[in-house]
C-alpha cells in the first residue's frame, strides 16, 4: 500500500513490488558499471552519462535491476522517480497517430512521479522542463564556495526511471532527448528491450547469469543455481541432495533467465520433482550428443517455461489467466469477480482460480492489499491467449462497463456515503484505479463507444477527482478527445460535458476556451428547444463564467437558478445530491465575494457545511469552512474568526493531501491576516502562496473576485508597512518550500513572521532555451535536419519542438515563424 497525499492508495509502487524483495543474484557488477557512470561528472560538474539504458530480453531482470540502482541512489539522498510504462497502452495495439498521445500522457507519469503537481491548460511537456530546470545547475550556483563543498549526490539533479520503454520508443526518444536537454542536471536510466536511440546513450546490455558447466557438481555456485535455490528455500521448501543434479540441468537449460528460474522454481514448490519439472520442460529433445542439458535461446526458454505453466493450469485456470490481462495497474478480487466470471467460470470459484494462479507465478499478489498484478512478460504472454481465443472485444468491453459502473457509483455516492463508503474512500479508489479508468477511456473511445467513456470521464469530474488529485489537465483532455468523438448532434450529454469542461478551463484560467465551451453549451441548448428552461448544468457554467472570469454579480441569479434546479431534482434523485452541493458551494463563494446580501453568504455557507458533516465528506468538509470565512471577511465581522475558517479548511486539506485546494486557501489567510496586525507574516504568506500557484499552474488570481480581494490586500498591507518591506518579506516566501508554507500559513497571527531573506529573478519567456535557439535557427533558414545537427538531437525532437513553438506563438508554420522572430529579435533578452 502506497500512502500518496494523505489518501491510502495501492498504485503501483515499483519499489515495494514483490520483485523488489526477491534476492538480486548476479548483477553486482552492472550495478556497480550504472551507479559509477551516474557519478561520472565534467569539471563543471555536470553529469556525462545523462542517459543509460539497461537492455535485454524479456525476463532478464531489468525492471528488478533498475529499482536497486534507484534505491541505492535514493539512500544517498538524491531526488528519484520510478516511471512505469508498461501498461501505457491499455495491452492494445498501438494507433499510427497515437504517438503525440503516448508523448503527452508519458509527460504527465512523469510529473506524478516526480511528485509535480500542475493544474493549468499549460503543455505537460513544458510543466516538466520548467519544473527540472529550476533544480539548481552547478555552472550557475550563485555561491561557488557552497558548490565546492557539495558532494556530487547533493550537486545532482534528479534520477527519472523510465522502466519498459519498447512499446513507446519514439515518444521516450522525444521526451528523453528535451528533457535532457533543458535540464542539465538531470538523468535518465531508462529498461528496453532495445536502444532508446539518443546520441551519446550509454547502453548496458544485461547478459544471462551464469550457468552450471557441463561437469559441474552439486556444489555448484553459478548465478542460475544459486537464484534457484535462493527461490525455492525462501518458500520453505528444500531440493533433497539426490534431485540437486537434476536442479542443475534446470539451471542449465533456463539460460540464465531470472524469469524463467522464477517460473521453474514455482514447479519445484508445488511438489514436482526437478527430474519431472525438466522432463515436462524439455521432453529430452535437447539432449546434446553428450548426455547433457544444453541453454537453449531466452526468447525459447522463456516462452517454453510460460507455456509449460500455462499447461500445467486447467482450463478454468487458462480462460482466467486471459481475462485478467485486460486489467492495467492491478486489480481487487472484486474486479475480477464483475469482469471475469461467466461464459465457462464462476463467480464462486474466481478466488480460488486466483489462488492457483499465483502459485503457478503467473500472477502476484500483494499482501497487505490482496491486489493482483502480472509481470509485463506474463501479461503480454496471457493476451495473446486471450486474443488467440478470440475473446478480447468482449472481455474488454465488460472491463469497460464495470469501470464505468464503478465511476458512476463514486459520482452519485461520494456525499451519501453508500456502500460503506465515504468522500476520501471513493477518490482513494479514484486513485488506486486510475489506470483502469484511462485502459477503459481508450477502448471506449477507440472502439465505437466513445459516448460511454465521456461518461467515465464526466463522473471522475462529478467525483471531483480531476481536481483533488492535481490532474485537472488530464480531466479536461479527457473530456475534449472523447467530445470530439462523439456524434456532433447535441444531446444532453454533450451539454453536462461541454459545461463540465467549461468549469475546469475556468479553474484553470483559461477564460477564452471557458468562454467557448460556455457558448457551446448554449448553442446546443437552443438546437434541444431547451432554451426557455435550460439544464442546470448549462445555467452553472455560464453563472460560474460571469462570477469569475467577469465578475459580474448578476452571475449570482444563474448560479441561484442551477442550485434551484438541482436541489428539487435531487430530492426524489438522490443521487444527484453531490452535484447539488457543488453548484451551492460556487453559489455561496459567490454570494461571499461579489454578493451584498449577508445573510445569503451566511446561509448558502452553512448548507454547505451541513451537508459535508452529514455525509461524512471532510474534503468538501474543507471547502466549506473556506466559504464560511467570507462572511466575516466581507461583511464587517471578526478577520480574525476569518482567518481561524480559512485556516481550519487548510489543515483539512493538507492532512488529506488536497492537491488543489491548498493554493486558494494560502491566498485566503492572507486575505484575512492583511486584516490584522500581522502585515510582516500576511506579506511573507502571500508570497508563499503565489510560489505555490505559479509551481502549481493555478491560476487563482486570473480569476476576477479572488483577484480584487488579493489587490485589496496588498493595499493594506503597504499602508502599513511600505513596498519596499513588503516586497522584502514577500521575496521571503518565495522562496519557502511548500511544507513551510503550509505552517506558515497555519501558524498564529501572534507568532510573526520569519526573517527576510532574498528574493530570486525568474524567466520571462514563453520559450524554453532549445526552443528559442531552434527558432532562432528557423529565422536562419535552416532545414529541421540542419538543426537536428546544430542541437545535436533527432530530426523528430526538432519536429517535437517546433509543434510546441508553433502552438505557444500561434504562428502557422516556419515562414510565420521566421517572420515573428525577425521582428522581434531585438527586444530577446541574452541567455547566459
Amino acid at each position: 500500500m502506497i500512502v500518496a497525499s494523505g489518501v491510502e492508495t495501492t498504485r503501483r509502487d515499483p519499489s515495494r513490488s514483490s520483485a523488489a524483495l526477491s534476492r538480486l543474484v548476479g548483477r553486482d557488477e552492472a550495478v556497480a558499471e550504472v551507479l559509477g557512470a551516474l557519478r561520472e561528472v565534467d569539471a563543471a560538474g555536470r553529469p556525462v552519462r545523462r542517459l543509460i539504458t539497461l537492455g535485454g530480453p524479456s525476463g532478464i531482470g531489468k525492471t528488478r535491476m533498475a529499482q536497486e540502482v534507484m534505491t541505492v541512489v535514493a539512500a544517498r539522498q538524491r531526488r528519484t522517480a520510478f516511471v512505469y510504462l508498461a501498461d501505457l497502452d491499455g495491452g492494445q495495439d498501438r494507433a499510427p497517430q497515437q504517438g503525440d498521445l503516448d508523448l503527452d500522457t508519458i509527460a504527465r507519469m512523469t510529473q506524478e512521479a516526480l511528485g509535480i503537481t500542475n493544474v493549468s491548460s499549460q503543455d505537460p511537456l513544458d510543466v516538466l522542463v520548467t519544473h527540472l530546470a529550476q533544480h539548481q545547475d552547478p555552472e550557475d550556483a550563485e555561491d561557488a564556495q557552497d558548490t565546492a563543498d557539495r558532494s556530487p549526490e547533493e550537486l545532482a539533479g534528479p534520477l527519472l526511471v523510465l522502466d519498459n520503454c519498447e512499446k513507446v520508443r519514439d515518444a521516450v526518444g522525444d521526451l528523453a532527448s528535451i528533457l535532457l536537454s533543458e535540464a542539465p542536471a538531470l538523468q535518465i536510466l531508462a529498461t528496453s528491450k532495445m536502444e532508446v536511440g539518443l546520441p551519446l546513450e550509454l547502453l548496458v546490455p544485461l547478459a544471462p547469469l551464469s550457468i552450471p558447466g557441463e561437469h559441474a557438481d552439486v556444489d555448484d555456485t553459478s548465478e542460475s543455481m544459486t537464484l534457484l535455490l535462493h527461490l525455492v528455500t525462501a518458500a520453505g521448501r528444500k531440493i533433497p541432495v539426490e534431485q540437486l543434479p537434476d536442479a542443475l540441468d534446470l539451471a542449465r537449460w533456463s539460460g540464465g533467465l531470472p524469469l524463467v528460474l522464477e517460473f521453474i522454481a514455482a514447479r519445484i514448490k508445488s511438489g514436482l520433482p526437478p527430474a519431472v519439472v525438466l522432463q515436462r520442460l524439455a521432453g529430452g529433445a535437447l539432449l546434446t550428443s553428450r548426455g547433457t542439458r544444453r541453454p537453449q535461446p531466452h526468447h525459447k526458454t522463456l516462452r517454453m517455461a510460460q507455456d509449460d505453466t500455462f499447461q500445467l493450469c486447467t482450463e478454468p485456470e487458462r480462460v482466467l489467466l486471459g481475462r485478467i490481462a485486460v486489467f492495467t495497474g492491478g486489480c481487487d478480487l472484486e474486479d475480477v469477480e464483475h469482469v471475469c466470471s461467466g461464459d465457462g467460470i464462476d463467480r464462486d470459484e474466481v478466488i480460488d482460480l486466483l489462488g492457483a494462479l499465483v502459485d503457478h507465478t503467473m500472477l502476484q499478489v500483494d499482501t497487505p492489499t490482496g491486489r493482483y498484478r502480472m509481470l509485463p512478460p506474463t501479461r503480454d504472454y496471457a493476451l495473446g491467449k486471450l486474443r488467440e481465443s478470440g475473446g478480447e472485444a468482449r472481455v474488454r468491453d465488460a472491463h469497460a462497463r464495470h469501470f464505468g459502473g464503478l465511476a458512476r457509483r463514486a459520482a452519485d455516492s461520494w456525499l451519501n456515503a453508500r456502500d460503506g463508503m465515504d468522500e476520501v474512500a471513493w477518490l482513494a479508489l479514484g486513485a488506486r484505479e486510475l489506470d483502469n479508468f484511462r485502459s477503459a477511456m481508450t477502448w471506449l473511445r477507440d472502439n465505437g463507444e466513445p459516448e460511454l467513456g465521456l461518461e467515465i470521464a464526466l463522473d471522475l469530474a462529478r467525483l471531483r477527482f480531476w481536481w483533488f488529485s492535481g490532474l485537472l489537465p488530464e480531466g479536461g483532455t479527457w473530456l475534449r478527445r472523447l467530445m470530439e468523438r462523439c456524434p456532433p448532434d447535441p444531446s444532453p450529454l454533450l451539454v453536462s460535458a461541454a459545461a463540465m469542461r467549461g468549469w475546469i478551463l475556468l479553474c484553470q484560467g483559461d477564460h477564452e476556451e471557458a468562454a467557448a465551451m460556455r457558448d457551446r453549451c448554449r448553442d446546443m441548448v437552443a438546437a434541444l428547444g431547451l432554451t426557455a428552461c435550460p439544464p442546470a448544468a448549462a445555467d452553472f457554467v455560464d453563472g460560474a463564467y460571469g462570477l469569475l472570469a467577469l465578475g459580474e454579480p448578476r452571475s449570482l441569479d444563474l448560479l441561484r437558478r442551477a442550485v434551484g434546479k438541482l436541489t428539487a431534482a435531487a430530492r426524489t434523485a438522490t443521487e444527484l445530491t453531490g452535484d447539488k452541493h457543488q453548484a451551492t458551494l460556487v453559489l455561496s463563494l459567490g454570494a461571499g465575494l461579489l454578493g451584498q446580501d449577508r445573510h445569503e453568504a451566511e446561509s448558502t455557507a452553512r448548507t454547505c457545511v451541513a451537508e459535508a458533516e452529514a455525509g461524512g465528506a471532510r474534503w468538501a468538509g474543507s471547502w466549506a469552512q473556506w466559504v464560511t470565512g467570507l462572511v466575516p471577511l466581507r461583511f464587517g465581522g471578526d478577520p480574525e474568526d476569518a482567518l481561524r475558517r480559512f485556516q481550519d479548511g487548510l489543515r483539512t486539506q493538507v492532512a488529506l493531501g488536497d492537491k488543489w485546494g491548498s493554493a486558494w486557501s494560502g491566498t485566503a489567510i492572507y486575505w484575512a491576516l492583511a486584516r490584522t496586525a500581522s502585515a510582516e507574516l500576511a506579506a511573507t504568506l502571500h508570497g508563499g502562496a503565489v510560489r505555490q500557484q505559479v509551481d502549481a499552474g493555478s491560476k487563482v488570481n486570473y480569476l476576477i473576485p479572488l483577484r480584487d480581494q488579493t489587490a485589496v490586500a496588498e493595499r493594506m498591507v503597504t499602508d502599513r508597512i511600505g513596498r519596499s518591506r513588503f516586497s522584502t518579506h514577500y521575496d521571503t516566501g518565495r522562496r519557502l518550500p511548500t511544507d513551510d508554507v503550509h505552517a506558515l500559513a497555519l501558524r498564529p497571527p501572534s507568532a510573526g513572521a520569519p526573517p527576510a531573506a532574498r528574493g530570486t529573478a525568474g524567466g520571462w519567456q514563453d520559450l524554453t532555451p532549445h526552443q528559442e535557439r531552434i527558432a532562432l535557427l528557423i529565422a536562419r533558414g535552416l532545414s529541421n535536419e540542419e538543426i537536428a545537427r546544430e542541437v545535436k538531437a533527432t530530426k523528430r525532437t526538432v519536429e517535437t519542438h517546433l509543434s510546441r513553438i508553433y502552438t505557444k506563438l500561434r504562428v502557422a508554420n516556419r515562414l510565420a515563424l521566421a517572420a515573428w522572430v525577425v521582428q522581434r529579435a531585438p527586444d530577446r533578452p541574452p541567455r547566459r
